[in-house]
């Protein structure tokens, strides 16, 4: 009966130490795997932003009031689409409206004065030229006449010699002399009338000449200062024209009203006041804000994902992108980092400029393990920091100890 019992209870403990093996086999092929997972396997790094958003690649053009004043008329509607040169907005521009009238009346009547004076001046030219004209042709005249009185008292004179010798010698008569000496004094006082008579015309022309000269100096200045008076005038009118033009606000581009302002007709506007934002057309860039410490880990070419606000990725699922461009230094707190969208023309996801999402840029591929000593070296650079400070908080504290080990 003993015998039979001990074989019965060697083959109960062979059982059992058969049946142990397994579960110890089992768990040793679980460690192996996970051992070789934890050393060998890589896994993706990202980089996450949840302040991500779609911005168009051409700058966005905010809408500024050049100059103060009353809005009389405008049509900005939110969404509204616009072509380059399309107006916006009408400041009250009646001043300056009147004021053109007013130097087009004046520029007007200079042009009219103008005409005039051109008809005067062409007046007193012709008229200068003609009594030119006439002038020498009567000189001329009494030049030949002076000649022709000037060889008759040389005749005489000549006559009256010869015959005053004749008287001498008794060949001609006392009667005869008397003439021929009248005859002489005749022809010299006609000579000298002639000469006079060309003396007084040369000056009577040339007082003439000098009286048609002079006005036709006055219409010239006259008409000098008129020009210039038009000119000033032309120039003020396209200063006018200027500041009514930019009374009218106007759209710099094509695109989209994303933004304008709750206005009224009647509303006071000052300077530089913004009105809306247009956003142009064109592709659009994802913009993420990173914490400082990507800076170095976050490289051009990198993939990434994106997931937009509003829309489930699990519906609606994540839009693929590229690291394209990466800042150097942090603005606000974030280093700005750009990527380019593959936009997946299947999706029903409305791609437009705004748009929020979040972003995880894949900066690299490692090892759990890896990970795990990156997590311990953290924490093991902390913890002395962190006693160090605690140390030099308390006051109490001696030096030696704060110094020891």
């Amino acid at each position: 009966m003993a015998n039979t019992f001990s074989r019965t209870m060697r083959s109960l403990e062979a059982d059992r130490t058969r049946g142990s093996i397994w579960p110890l086999l089992i768990v040793m092929v679980l460690l192996a795997g996970w051992g070789t997972w934890f050393l060998g396997a890589k896994i993706a790094v990202y980089e996450v932003s949840s302040s991500a958003r779609l911005e168009v690649v051409r700058s966005v053009h905010t809408i500024q009031t050049p100059i103060a004043g009353r809005v009389a008329a405008h049509d900005l509607k939110l969404g509204r689409r616009v072509n380059a040169g399309d107006p916006l907005l009408e400041i009250d521009a009646a001043t300056q409206r009147l004021n053109l009238q007013e130097e087009q009346s004046r520029r007007d009547a200079y042009a009219a004065q103008l005409v005039r004076v051109d008809e005067e001046i062409a007046r007193e030219e012709s008229a200068l030229t003609a009594s030119r004209q006439a002038s020498k042709a009567a000189l001329a005249e009494l030049r030949a006449r002076h000649q022709q009185a000037k060889a008759a008292a040389e005749f005489s004179e000549k006559k009256s010699q010869h015959i005053q010798e004749l008287r001498e010698k008794e060949s001609a008569t006392e009667l005869e002399y008397l003439s021929a000496t009248s005859e002489a004094r005749q022809n010299a006082a006609a000579e000298e009338a002639a000469r006079l008579a060309i003396e007084r015309q040369e000056k009577d022309s040339r007082t003439k000449d000098r009286e048609r000269a002079a006005r036709l100096e006055s219409r010239r200045a006259e008409k000098k200062r008129l020009e210039g008076a038009l000119a000033t005038t032309e120039i003020t009118i396209e200063r006018l024209k200027h500041e009514i033009a930019a009374h009218v606000i106007r759209a710099p581009v094509l695109g989209e009203l994303g933004e304008v302002a709750d206005l009224q007709a009647g509303t006071i506007l000052t300077v530089g006041e913004q009105l809306g934002a247009i956003i142009p057309e064109g592709e659009l860039k994802l913009v993420a804000g990173l914490p400082p410490d990507a800076l170095g880990r976050v490289q051009v070419g990198q993939a990434a994902r994106v997931r937009f606000h509003g829309f489930p990725w699990t519906q609606y699922g994540s839009t693929r992108a590229t690291v394209t461009n990466v800042a150097t230094e942090p603005t606000d707190g974030l280093i700005r980092v750009e990527l380019a969208a593959h936009k997946n023309e299947l999706s029903a996801i409305p791609y437009r400029h705004g748009l929020p999402g979040d972003v995880e840029i894949e900066v690299e591929r490692t090892s759990p393990a890896m990970l795990v000593l990156r997590a311990a070296g953290k924490l093991l650079s902390a913890k002395p920091d962190r006693s160090q400070q605690d140390q030099a908080a308390d006051p109490k504290t001696p030096s030696a100890a704060r110094s020891a080990p």
